[in-house]
């Protein structure tokens, strides 16, 4: 018999009780796949609604395995952004750090939009393991009626607490021309250098950081703002909390 080898939480069933949360820490992450050990089993056994569910096995093409903990740490996101950009939609790969690749998922969530599936295999303390693939549709925004707008008093609000040695994120807007993403950083968090396809843009809505622009470093605080030309390289660091808007320009 074939034994089921991961788990994930069903949300319809899912009632946000939270107490599965400090036995298996990744199911906090949307669309967590974890796999089945004694804590995550413990999990299973706490969960009052039935919310964790087996996933059962599936035949599957083997998927290529991208090892990146000897890989330059500058050189990991590139690398990891043009195979995900090569791959056919329902197709995947598997990622092996040493570390928990949250960041990447922002960045990858931010800039590849709707079309990322994102599921943990292994979840640390010494290695992490994370299937990233290409869906075969995406989630569109239909277009706005004219006229109409969208106001936030203040964006700061819409990421709430940012949690300690974190990164958070939140689309904020998104139509047929822009995407606009809100990026919470919690102090000494990093997104490493990477670019993006589209021409964007980046504005520091609270805090203090650092935005790597190409081969220039610039120190930047509230009401800093920076247009980057498709395909250049950037980092963005947080010395104290900061609170960022990425704007994607999609073009033709």
């Amino acid at each position: 018999m074939i034994r089921p080898r991961a788990m994930r939480i069903e949300p319809s069933a899912c009632i946000v009780c939270e107490l599965c949360y400090p036995l298996a820490p990744a199911l906090r992450w949307p669309g967590a796949v974890v796999a089945i050990d004694d804590a995550t089993l413990d999990a299973m056994a706490v969960c009052p609604s039935g919310a964790l569910r087996w996933i059962e096995p599936r035949e599957e093409p083997r998927m290529q395995v991208i090892d990146v903990r000897t890989i330059a740490p500058r050189e990991r996101h590139p690398l990891i952004f043009r195979a995900f950009d090569e791959l056919a939609p329902g197709a995947a790969f598997e990622l092996v750090n040493d570390h928990d690749p949250r960041p990447l998922y922002h960045q990858l969530r931010a800039e590849r939009g709707d079309v990322l599936d994102w599921s943990y295999l292994v979840t640390g303390p010494d290695e992490w393991r994370v299937r990233i693939g290409r869906t075969t549709t995406a989630d569109t925004v239909p277009a706005r009626a004219a006229p109409t707008f969208l106001f936030h008093h203040d964006l700061a609000t819409l990421v709430g607490e940012i949690p300690p040695d974190a990164i958070v994120s939140r689309q904020v807007y998104a139509d047929d021309l822009v995407k606009v993403t809100l990026f919470g950083f919690a102090a000494g968090q990093e997104l490493s250098e990477h670019t993006a396809s589209k021409p964007a843009i980046l504005q520091v809505v609270a805090g203090e950081g650092t935005f790597g622009l190409g081969d220039q470093r610039v120190e930047v605080g509230p009401g800093s703002f920076a247009h980057m030309a498709p395909h250049l390289p950037h980092t963005v660091t947080a010395r104290t909390p900061l609170v960022m808007l990425l704007t994607m320009v999609k073009t033709a």
